[in-house]
C-alpha cells in the first residue's frame, strides 16, 4: 500500500486491534509524511455502504439520534458556529456534509445561514427531515451539486479514503473566496484513551500539518483551534490550484514523537483522563432532565440562549 497523502511506502506500525471490536486493524506512521492511516485503505463502495446502513448502528446502537444526543449536538453547533463568528463567517450558502440528525443544519438555518446538509443515513436524514424540517437530503458528497459560500465538515473526513480527492470536490462546490470549516479528531492529543483511539470507521488519522497538507493544494488555512482530542480548521478556498505542499521535517519528527508516546500516564495526567469520571456523573444528571422535551424544542431553547 502507498501513503495517501505522499505515495510513499515507508510505514512504522502504530496499533493492530480494533477498538470497539477488538479485532485486527493495521494502523500505521508515515515516516515520509506522519500521515497516520489504516493499512489497506477500504474503497469507496466499501465505505459508502457501510455508512448508508451500518455505521450508525455500530458505533450508537441506534438508528436515530437520541434526546441527549440532540442536546450536544445542539451545543456543539453554537460553539462550532462561535468559531466560524470569530473568523467573520457569519451568513452564506452553508453545506453540512454528514449532516448526522440535522441539528447543525437546523441550528445554523435559524442564525443566519441559508443552510442545507447531505447525509448517507437514510434513517438519520429521515430524522432532521421529520423533527426540524431541515433541509437534509439523504445521499453522499458525490451526489451534491451547485455551490456554496460555506461548507462544513465535522468528523467526516477521517472516514473518507482519499481526502486528498474529497479537498478537490469541496474546492468545486465552493464560490470565489469560500470557507472551509474541518473538525477531526486530532490524532497528536492525549485526551484520547489508548484503548479508544483506532476504529475500523476511522481510516484516516490527522494531525494539524497532515490535514493542512492534504488540503494544501486547493485551500489557505485561515485559522487553527485545537482543544482536548479536537482539532478544528477554518480554510479558505484558493482561486488557483498550487502544488501539494507536505508537512515539514520538524512536523513530522513532532508528531511522529506524540503519537509513539500515547499511553496510560499521559492520557491521565497531560490528557486530563482523570476529569471523565466526573464529568460523567453530570451528564447523567443533564440527560434525565431532558426526557420531557421534543428534539427540536431542546434545538430552540438553546437557540434561544445565544439570542
Amino acid at each position: 500500500m502507498s501513503c495517501t497523502l505522499c505515495l510513499g511506502d515507508d510505514f512504522q506500525l502504530i496499533s493492530e486491534k480494533d477498538s470497539k471490536s477488538k479485532g485486527k486493524l493495521v494502523v500505521c506512521f508515515c515516516n515520509i509524511c506522519s500521515m497516520v492511516s489504516q493499512n489497506s485503505i477500504p474503497t469507496e463502495q466499501e465505505v459508502e455502504k457501510y455508512y448508508a446502513s451500518d455505521y450508525r448502528q455500530d458505533y450508537k446502537q441506534v438508528f436515530e439520534p437520541k434526546l441527549k444526543h440532540v442536546y450536544r449536538a445542539g451545543n456543539l453547533a453554537l460553539d462550532r458556529l462561535g468559531f466560524l463568528t470569530k473568523n467573520n463567517v457569519v451568513s452564506g450558502k452553508l453545506l453540512d456534509v454528514g449532516a448526522g440528525g440535522g441539528e447543525f443544519t437546523y441550528v445554523s438555518s435559524q442564525l443566519g445561514f441559508e443552510s442545507m446538509g447531505i447525509e448517507p443515513n437514510i434513517g438519520y436524514s429521515n430524522y432532521a427531515k421529520n423533527q426540524y424540517e431541515a433541509n437534509i437530503k439523504t445521499g453522499q458528497l458525490a451526489d451534491v451539486d451547485g455551490k456554496f459560500d460555506v461548507i462544513t465538515m465535522f468528523h467526516v473526513m477521517e472516514h473518507i479514503p482519499d481526502p486528498v480527492k474529497t479537498f478537490k470536490k469541496l474546492h468545486d462546490l465552493l464560490n470565489e473566496n469560500g470557507s472551509l470549516f474541518i473538525e477531526v479528531p486530532n490524532i497528536e492529543s492525549f485526551s484520547q484513551s489508548p484503548n479508544n483511539t483506532f476504529f475500523k470507521a476511522h481510516i484516516h488519522y490527522f494531525s494539524a500539518s497532515t490535514l493542512t497538507a492534504c488540503a494544501s493544494q486547493y485551500f489557505s488555512r485561515v485559522e487553527k483551534d485545537i482543544s482536548g482530542n479536537i482539532l478544528r480548521i477554518l480554510f479558505n478556498r484558493r482561486s488557483s490550484i498550487k502544488e501539494l505542499k507536505l508537512p515539514t521535517k520538524l512536523d513530522i519528527g513532532v508528531s511522529k514523537k506524540l503519537v509513539i508516546q500515547k499511553s496510560w500516564f499521559n492520557y491521565i495526567f497531560k490528557g486530563k483522563g482523570y476529569l471523565k469520571a466526573l464529568n460523567r456523573v453530570r451528564v447523567i444528571i443533564q440527560d434525565a432532565q431532558l426526557i420531557k422535551l421534543k428534539p427540536r424544542a431542546i434545538l430552540d431553547v438553546i437557540i434561544n440562549s445565544k439570542r
